[in-house]
């Protein structure tokens, strides 16, 4: 694996214009990646732990819970998939970047959480 590049970005006060501080962006999408990797390991165990418990004691309320947990994997899946195309550096189709696709992965989680209400309800 080859060693990648450390970039900067400056973080500005957006009211006074005065620089924040400075971030290696690297260290940052490392970070963000294996938060999100830790997410879906821990919806993982959450999910099944509640089917296994919900399933041996017949309750509709604890299956209802592992289901929407399982929407909040699929959500974490997204996120981690959107968290590193994000972290991609600039190229000719997307000279500014690819930090779009973390806000349409938000709105892809939203819809996921609608999707389990209509699950649970129904």
């Amino acid at each position: 694996m080859r060693k990648q590049k450390k970039v900067y970005k400056f973080l500005v006060n957006r009211p006074t214009g005065r620089v924040a501080f400075l971030v290696n962006m690297t260290d940052w999408n490392n970070r963000k990646k294996s938060a999100a990797a830790l997410s879906i390991g821990s919806n993982t165990v959450l999910v099944l732990g509640k089917l296994m418990v919900g399933l041996a004691i017949g309750s509709v309320s604890v299956i209802s819970e592992a289901v929407h947990s399982a929407m909040d994997l699929v959500a974490a899946i997204v996120a981690f998939f959107a968290v590193r195309e994000s972290a991609k550096p600039p190229d000719k189709r997307h000279p500014f970047g690819h930090g779009k696709a973390e806000g349409l992965s938000g709105a892809l989680e939203g819809i996921l959480i609608l999707a389990a209400i209509a699950i649970i309800v129904f």
